[in-house]
């Protein structure tokens, strides 16, 4: 019996780097009303870490509609519970203190230090680039570089359109798109205040993105690493996740490689693969995305940039592959997302409007079409999981 728990404040955490670390209050919030999120991951006898339970006609109704029965229980109960491996998010110095109350067959890692910090970093990124330059032929535009001032990164700006990334963040955040050439006020004090906190920032090329994308793995310990499958994903115009496609993996392969063809992706996946284990070693264990990204260079041929970013943890990349293998019926697909609401209520009525416009059809526990809520939602919810699906053409 694992423990999970959902913990979006990973990064932000780990730039901090205290033990004490508290969240924005629009993070809390996101980590309260999607924190039933990890029960798609965990197994039937496994319990998710939740800050307040759920409503019980929720539960039974993920109970009869999808046949899952994982067990929701609070810190205050977990700490008398004795589980077997931890299974957060993502690790950071607050998940080390306060998983380190519950008792566990298999401890957290060991403490944190900050040469774990570095490797969450986004420099990874960069290194993981490195070691498959001669392999991949990759080319220089598309390696990022470190700036430790405004002014070494207004310098880029006014030479071309670039993206700055602060080097811990995730989900789009911690992204900086400037408008033009110039940087205004606004985007300098954001910059300003990535460099004060962080001590420097990745600057990468604005590319001509035609598709997102990510290879999704496993890693145990001593380079042991296991492929779990391909998973698309779409953003919005600042770069924040927005949600991702859920479909069999022939389907999601043929979505990419209609542009590259078989060969390149599978030379990619080699080469990823390959660089993770020499990078990583025994450092990590646990799941892990590399985000990718298909473009077209100046000539408008279609490349594969193999590695925008790395994710040490789970993502939504994963819980996207789950949701398929799990839950979906074979002949359907669906669009799994992450929603905001602003406002209280605005999330509920939303939700129910969607429900009635694509009433929900299921058949033995699987998905066949329709709108179904992932996480809870009530009155006071802000966050929603949430997926729709269609069933597909037979040969489509």
């Amino acid at each position: 019996m694992n423990l999970y728990y959902f913990n979006p404040d990973n990064e932000m955490a780990i730039a901090h780097g205290g033990v004490g670390y508290m969240p924005p209050a629009n993070i809390v919030r996101m980590a309260r009303d999607l924190g039933y999120l990890p029960a798609y991951l965990a197994e039937k006898e496994d319990c998710i870490l939740m800050e307040e339970m759920p409503d019980t006609l929720f539960l039974n109704e993920r109970r009869e509609l999808l046949g899952m029965t994982t067990r929701v229980i609070t810190l205050k109960e977990a700490k008398g519970v004795h589980f077997g491996a931890p299974r957060p998010w993502g690790w950071s110095p607050r998940v080390h203190g306060l998983l380190k109350e519950i008792p566990f067959d298999e401890g957290p890692p060991g403490a944190w230090t900050l040469d774990k910090k570095e490797l969450y970093s986004r420099a990874t990124a960069r290194a993981l680039l490195a070691r498959m330059r001669g392999e991949l032929g990759l080319p220089d535009i598309i390696f990022p570089r470190v700036a430790e001032s405004v002014e070494g990164v207004m310098a880029r700006a006014r030479e071309q359109a670039i993206v700055i990334k602060a080097p811990w963040s995730s989900s789009g955040k911690g992204v900086l798109m400037p408008k033009g050439r110039e940087m205004d006020r606004k985007e300098t004090e954001r910059l300003s205040g990535v460099l004060r906190e962080q001590g420097y920032v990745m600057v990468e090329n604005r590319l001509n993105k035609v598709i997102d994308f990510a290879m999704e793995f496993w890693m145990e310990g001593a380079g042991d690493i296991r492929y779990m499958g391909l998973s698309t994903f779409f953003t919005g115009e600042r770069g924040d996740y927005r949600g991702n496609y859920v479909a069999p993996q022939a389907r999601v392969e043929r979505a990419i490689t209609r542009y590259t063809g078989e060969v390149p992706l599978q030379a990619v996946r080699v080469a990823v693969t390959r660089a993770l284990r020499e990078l990583l070693g025994a450092r990590y264990r646990g799941p892990l995305g590399v985000d990718m990204m298909l473009y077209r260079d100046e000539e408008g041929v279609c490349r594969v940039h193999p590695c925008v970013e790395i994710n040490l943890r789970y993502n939504m990349g994963i819980v996207a592959l789950f949701l398929y293998e799990r839950y979906l019926s074979p002949g359907s697909e669906g669009i799994f997302r992450i929603c905001y609401s602003p406002r209280a209520g605005e999330a509920y009525r939303i939700c129910r409007a969607r429900a009635e416009e694509a009433p929900f059809r299921g058949e033995a526990g699987r998905i066949l079409s329709g709108y179904l809520p992932l996480t809870p939602v009530n009155e006071a919810t802000r966050f929603v999981a949430e997926i729709t699906c269609h069933e597909t053409i037979e040969g489509e």
